[in-house]
C-alpha cells in the first residue's frame, strides 16, 4: 500500500567519538525508531521489518501518516529533528554544489555529521547516509535485514557524493562531487522528501545556538589546486540553519523552518501577522463555502483591501537600482570606451540618465514591454488610473525579478538591454513572447502574484476603486467575469480549489484587513465582524500554525512536474500545543487531517484536469507534551524518550489512541505525580503533623479544612482516613 513515513533516525557510532557535541547534545549513537515499521534484532544493532505493521492509510485518510515524539524537556526531541534538518541540508548542498552561492539560500556543509534517515516513499524503502564528507542514498526494498552491508550494497551510484573533488572516490567515478544539470538534480531529489517545520517558541532556532564546524572549498592562489578547509563557525552569520529560512530557491533545498527569521535571527511578528492574513484568507473562504470546521470557531466574514502603492514603488526603485548596476558594469564601460570614436563624451549616459530613461520606459503608454504583456494576457490598456498604472509597473518588475531569481526563468534575464547607440532600451520581442507564454502555463507559486494581478485587472471589469470590501457573496460575484482572465477561463466557479481562490485575492499593492464571524458548536454566530488582529494569542497560534504549513504545501504542490518537485511532504510541529487551551490541543490532529485531505483532493483534481493521476503524501511528526495530542495518535507511532535521550520502546508498544487523559499524564508524560509539586509538598508537610494533632484542636481544624479542599475525591478520602487514624 502506498504511503510516506520517516521510520528511523540513526546516529552512527562515529558520532560518539566527536569532541564537539553541538550537533548531538545528549543523544548517543543508536537507532531511534519513530514507528513500528521496523523492529530491532536481539542485540539492537540491525533493523528488520515488522510483519504486524498496520499501514496508516487504513487508520488516517489515504496518504496521511501521523506520529509523535514524547519526553521531558531536555530529553533530545528537538535535537533529533535538528539532525534531520542537518542531513537534508548536507544532502541538498551536495546536489546544488553552491548553485545558490553568495545568496541567502546558500548552504553550509556541516562537518562531523554521522546520521542515517530511514524512510518509505509509497512502496519503496530508502536510507540516506551522511558520514562526514560522504553522502549517499540506498534503496532497500526486498532486504530482510538492514545491516551495514545491505545499505552499502544497495547504494545508488548516481546519488552518491563526496565533498572533496580530489578524493579517490570522486576521481575513480565511484562518487560524484555534485550534479551538473537541473534534470539530474530533479531525478536525485525526486527520491527524497520535503520537510516543513514549525516551532513558535521564542527560544527556538536561535542562530547562535546553531554554530557548528563546516567544510569549505578554497582555491590556492595560483588556481592549481582545490583544498578542503575546515572552518569553526563563530558568528551568527555562519549559523547553518540561516539558509533554511530562505525560500527564494524555488523549493529546491528540501527543508524550510518557520516562522521566518531575518538576517539577525529575529522574528518580525508584525510581518508574520500580515503574511498569515494573506495565507489564511483563501483557506477561510474555501472552508466557509464548503462548511468545514477546520478553522473553528471562526468562519470567513469579509476582507477589506485598501490600495497602498508605497511598498511596490519602493520595490520598483530597488529594481531600477539593481538593473542600473547590471547595465553599468565593467563590460558596459568597455563598450562605452570603444564607442568614443562615434560619440562625444557628453553622449555617454550616466547612471542617473539610465535611471530616468528606465523609469519613463516603464510608465510610458507606448512601452512595448507593457503592450506585449497586455496583449499576451488578454488585457486592454486603461488610461489615467493610478491603480492600473501601479498594476502595470508591478507586472513588469515582477516578471523581471523572477527572471533574475529563479533558475527555471533565468534564461530570460537579458530580454531587456540598453542600446547605447540610441540611448534607449530594446526588447528581444521573440524571447519576451516565449517568456510570457511560459508564465501563462506556469501554475507555480513563483508566478502566483502575476496571476493575482492579472485576475484583479480582469475581474474588475474596468471598475477600479482604492478600496474594496469583499464578503463571500461579493468575492464570488467577481467570478461573473472570470472569462475575462486567461487564468480562469474554462474553470467551474462551483468547483474552485484553494489555489484558484488564492489566485483571486488582491494583488500586493493592496493591504488586507480580515474579518471573521465566531460561531459556537451549534453553528450559531456568537460574535460578528471579529478583526483577525484582535483574536486571542491561542486562536492566532492555531490559525498561524495551520496556515503557514498550508502555504508551503500549496507552493510545493504548485511546482510543475518538469522541475525539481516534491510530492512527499514531511510536516514537523515542535511543541505544537504552545498557547493552546486543552480543547484546541484535543482538536488539532482532526483539523490537520481535514486540511491535508483538502490538498490531497485538490491535487488529484488538478491532475485529473490534465488527464493525469497526481498523488501527494504526508508524514506528520508532532513533538509534544500533550496527552490530548497523543490520544489521536495511531498505535505504534510514538517514540518515547527518557531524560537521558534513550528510547523507551516498552512504552512505545503501549497504545495511547483514545486513551484516558489522566493515565497518560502519569505514564506517557513521564510524570512522577499527577498533582502540582507545591500541592505535593504542602500535603506531605500536613501529613507530617498528623500524629497527635487532635491535642491541638485549632491546628487540627485548619489542617482538616485544607484537606477538605483537595479536589481528587479518592485522595481526599485517604487523607481524612489517615488523619483520623494518626491524630
Amino acid at each position: 500500500m502506498e504511503q510516506f513515513m520517516i521510520n528511523c533516525i540513526e546516529i552512527l557510532p562515529e558520532a560518539d567519538r566527536i569532541a564537539n557535541h553541538s550537533l548531538y547534545k545528549n543523544l548517543k549513537a543508536g537507532k531511534y525508531l519513530l514507528n513500528d515499521y521496523y523492529k530491532l534484532d536481539n542485540d539492537n544493532s540491525n533493523l528488520t521489518k515488522n510483519k504486524k505493521f498496520l499501514s496508516s492509510s487504513s487508520f488516517y485518510e489515504k496518504g496521511i501518516n501521523i506520529q509523535a515524539i514524547v519526553g521531558k524537556n531536555g530529553c533530545g526531541k528537538s535535537t533529533l529533528m535538528d539532525l534531520l534538518f542537518a542531513a537534508a541540508n548536507n544532502f541538498a548542498y551536495m546536489i546544488e554544489r553552491k548553485e545558490n552561492a553568495d545568496t541567502d539560500s546558500s548552504a553550509l556543509y556541516l562537518a562531523d555529521l554521522y546520521v542515517r534517515i530511514f524512510y518509505t516513499r509509497q512502496t519503496s524503502d530508502y536510507v540516506l547516509t551522511i558520514k562526514d564528507k560522504e553522502v549517499y542514498l540506498s534503496i532497500l526494498s526486498g532486504e530482510a535485514i538492514l545491516d551495514e552491508s545491505a545499505i552499502i550494497r544497495n547504494r545508488i551510484n548516481d546519488i552518491s557524493f563526496y565533498f572533496d573533488p580530489k578524493d579517490e572516490k570522486v576521481l575513480t567515478n565511484e562518487y560524484k562531487c555534485g550534479l551538473s544539470t537541473n534534470e539530474k538534480r530533479k531525478r536525485c531529489l525526486g527520491n527524497f522528501f520535503y520537510t516543513i517545520a514549525s516551532n513558535y517558541s521564542i527560544q527556538s532556532f536561535v542562530y547562535q545556538n546553531y554554530l557548528s564546524t563546516y567544510y569549505d572549498l578554497i582555491n590556492e592562489c595560483d588556481g592549481s589546486n582545490t583544498i578542503v578547509n575546515r572552518v569553526e563557525a563563530v558568528s551568527p552569520t555562519e549559523s547553518w540553519i540561516k539558509s533554511i529560512f530562505h525560500k527564494n530557491d524555488g523549493y529546491c533545498k528540501p527543508v524550510v523552518l518557520n516562522p521566518f527569521r531575518d538576517n539577525d535571527g529575529m522574528v518580525i511578528w508584525n510581518n508574520e501577522l500580515n503574511l498569515s492574513m494573506d495565507r489564511l484568507t483563501a483557506l477561510l473562504i474555501f472552508y466557509t463555502k464548503n462548511k468545514e470546521n477546520v478553522l473553528f470557531p471562526y468562519v470567513f466574514k469579509k476582507v477589506k483591501v485598501t490600495y497602498n502603492p508605497v511598498r511596490i514603488n519602493l520595490k520598483f526603485n530597488d529594481l531600477c537600482d539593481n538593473w542600473i548596476k547590471k547595465i553599468i558594469t565593467e563590460e558596459t564601460s568597455k563598450r562605452i570606451e570603444s564607442a568614443k570614436d562615434a560619440f562625444s563624451a557628453a553622449t555617454i549616459p550616466s547612471a542617473t540618465d539610465v535611471f530616468n530613461e528606465f523609469e519613463k520606459y516603464f510608465v510610458s503608454k507606448n512601452n512595448a514591454f507593457l503592450q506585449m504583456i497586455l496583449c499576451e494576457f488578454g488585457l486592454n490598456y486603461v488610461e489615467n488610473n493610478e491603480i492600473v498604472k501601479t498594476a502595470y509597473i508591478y507586472l513588469q518588475q515582477k516578471i523581471l525579478k523572477i527572471t533574475g531569481n529563479y533558475s527555471s526563468f533565468k534564461s530570460y534575464n537579458d530580454i531587456i538591454e540598453y542600446d547605447y547607440s540610441r540611448n534607449a532600451f530594446k526588447i528581444d520581442e521573440s524571447r519576451l513572447k516565449d517568456l510570457l507564454n511560459f508564465i501563462k502555463i506556469d501554475n507555480s507559486h513563483i508566478t502566483r502574484k502575476i496571476r493575482r494581478t492579472v485576475n484583479f485587472l480582469a475581474l474588475a471589469n474596468n471598475v477600479f476603486d482604492t478600496s474594496y470590501t469583499w464578503d463571500e457573496d461579493a468575492f464570488f460575484a467577481r467570478f461573473d467575469f472570470m472569462d475575462n482572465s486567461i487564468f480562469l477561463t474554462g474553470k467551474n466557479r462551483d468547483c474552485l480549489t484553494v489555489d484558484d481562490l488564492n489566485d483571486c485575492l488582491a494583488p500586493p499593492f493592496f493591504e488586507y484587513e480580515l474579518y471573521m464571524d465566531k460561531k459556537d458548536e451549534y453553528s450559531s454566530v456568537i460574535e460578528k465582524d471579529v478583526n483577525y488582529r484582535q483574536i486571542s494569542s491561542g486562536e492566532t497560534q492555531m490559525l498561524q500554525t495551520l496556515s503557514v504549513h498550508a502555504y508551503h504545501i500549496s507552493n510545493l504542490l504548485s511546482v510543475p512536474h518538469n522541475r525539481i518537485k516534491y510530492d512527499n511532504i514531511n510536516l514537523i510541529f515542535d511543541e505544537v500545543e504552545l498557547c493552546f487551551h486543552p480543547e484546541f490541543q484535543r482538536q488539532f490532529i482532526n483539523r490537520l487531517v481535514v486540511m491535508l485531505e483538502t490538498f490531497i483532493n485538490d491535487y488529484k483534481k488538478r491532475g485529473k484536469a490534465k488527464g493525469e493521476d497526481w498523488k501527494c503524501f504526508f508524514n506528520v511528526m508532532i513533538l509534544t507534551h500533550s496527552p490530548f495530542i497523543l490520544s489521536d495518535i495511531q498505535p505504534g507511532r510514538t517514540l518515547f524518550l527518557e531524560e537521558n535521550g534513550v528510547p523507551n520502546y516498552n512504552l512505545s508498544k503501549k497504545s495511547t489512541f483514545a486513551g484516558n487523559i489522566g493515565e497518560m499524564f502519569y505514564e506517557s508524560m513521564f510524570m512522577k505525580n499527577t498533582v502540582g509539586q507545591y500541592a505535593e509538598r504542602k500535603l506531605n508537610k500536613l501529613i507530617s503533623e498528623f500524629k497527635g494533632l487532635k491535642k491541638k484542636p485549632v491546628r487540627y481544624l485548619e489542617v482538616k479544612k485544607i484537606i477538605d479542599g483537595v479536589s481528587d475525591s479518592i485522595l481526599k478520602h485517604l487523607l481524612i482516613e489517615k488523619l483520623e487514624r494518626e491524630s
